[in-house]
This record gives C-alpha cells, structure tokens and sequence, in this order.
C-alpha cells in the first residue's frame, strides 16, 4: 500500500533540522532535530554513505566545514564517524538508525539521498533497509533520478521526491534510454512530489508538477517575505533563520 504524502503540506519543514549556529545548534544533529520536534515542523535531513555500507546523518560529501576532521565521508567507517566531534558543539554525527529512534514518530521526516554523481545506488537500497520498520511519517527525495528510481523499484510503497532546481530540470525532462518509444525520467520515475529552489520560482515544469496535483514544497527559505512569496508558487516551505508560523501547532 503506497504511502500517503499529503502530510507535507501541513506544516514548514526544518532544512536540516533547527538549527542556529550563533547558539551552538549546528545542523543536521540531534540537538538541531529536538528543537524542531519541540516547535512540532517536520525535519528535513541528509543521508551519507560509509565506507562500511551504513547511513549516517550529514550533509557535505567531505567534513572539513562542519567537524575537527577532513577527508571523504564516504572514505571513514560508522565507527569514526560517530567519534568526530563538530565545531562549536557538543554534538556528533548520528546514523540513521539513531535519527530514527530519537524522532520516534513525533514529527514527519523528509529525507535527502545525497548523490556523489557516481551512479552509485547502494546509498537508497541501504535506506531502505533500515526505514523497513519505521512508523512514523517519512519520504526520501534527491538530486539524482538514479536514487529516486531505485526508491521505486525497491520500496515502490515509500514515497518519493524529485529535488530541482533550473539548472537540473534537464536530468528529469530528457528522455529515458530504457524506455520504447522515448519517455521523460520524471514519468517514468514518477515522484510523489516536488522540491524546488525558491529561487527559481514561478517556474513551468513546478507549476505542471503542481497544476497535476501533487505536493510542491520549496527551498531554501530564509525570511518571512521570503516565505510568503513561496506560499504563492508552492504548498509549503522548508527554511532555516527563522521561525514560520506552524499550522500544525
């Protein structure tokens, strides 16, 4: 039975998680997901692949930005990886499993598979694995048509996100090569909804996405003037910044 998705309209999504970096609550970590589960949005996050073939919770391919550590993230073990501490924080990095179990179904998830353009799909299969269980409220979404194809084809019931911006529409209107006659990624792909830059907005392939029914949210959204341009051309928010107001309060 295919998951309902409606939910992600109903209340702004926190850009991986509330964080504010000026009180110490960096992104992406246990801390930055409590505050968001306290304000009652939805959580967006990132998913990386290790070296060891587990999920952990973080954005950048590398760690040099956020954390004491440089190199790949794809290049370290789950075991290192939960041993490095972020700048400024006491937080460290959690794997998705943990993720999981701290939001416990309080709050939806949205969750990112993080493409390194590779071609690489084990990132998604490995995710699927371990959501298996999950009863909370959750979708994967990506960057990549290769990611959320494999959502499809493996856990067609979960549901899935194209994230898009002008400059990768491309990848989802060009014409699948598998496919006789020719068919758009983005149909036989067929995403449940739609992530779009804020920035590019109002833009023709979201307002057909959306014109067809399915949930349109936006990102990154910063200000409130910001937001309420967003809520013209799209059903809901995910920001960072600031604080929306919270229809699901």
């Amino acid at each position: 039975m295919k998951n309902e998705i409606d939910w992600i309209k109903q209340r702004p999504v926190a850009h991986r998680g509330l964080h504010d970096p000026q009180q110490g609550i960096i992104e992406n970590t246990k801390t930055a997901f409590a505050a968001a589960i306290q304000h009652n949005y939805t959580i967006e996050c990132d998913l990386q692949l290790t070296k060891d073939g587990n999920v952990v919770i973080f954005h950048d391919t590398t760690l040099e930005r956020l954390t004491k550590q440089e190199g790949a993230v794809k290049e370290r073990t789950t075991q290192e990886l939960l041993a490095i501490e972020f700048e400024n924080s006491s937080d460290k990095m959690q794997t998705l499993e943990q993720l999981l179990a701290q939001v416990n179904g309080a709050v939806p998830l949205v969750l990112e598979l993080k493409t390194l353009r590779d071609g690489d799909v084990s990132l998604a299969k490995r995710a699927i694995e371990i959501v298996a269980d999950y009863k909370g409220k959750f979708c994967f979404m990506s960057f990549a048509p290769t990611l959320v194809s494999t959502v499809k084809t493996f856990a067609p019931h979960i549901s899935r996100g194209a994230v898009v911006m002008p400059q990768t529409e491309q990848y989802w209107t060009m014409p699948a090569l598998s496919t006789e006659p020719a068919v758009r990624y983005i149909d036989l792909i067929e995403p449940d909804f739609l992530s779009y830059d804020v920035r590019g907005l109002p833009r023709p392939f979201a307002q057909e996405f959306r014109a067809a029914g399915k949930p349109t949210i936006s990102w990154t959204v910063r200000d409130k003037k910001t937001a309420d341009f967003a809520y013209k051309h799209s059903d809901q928010i995910t920001f960072e910044g600031f604080l929306p107001a919270n229809g699901a309060n």
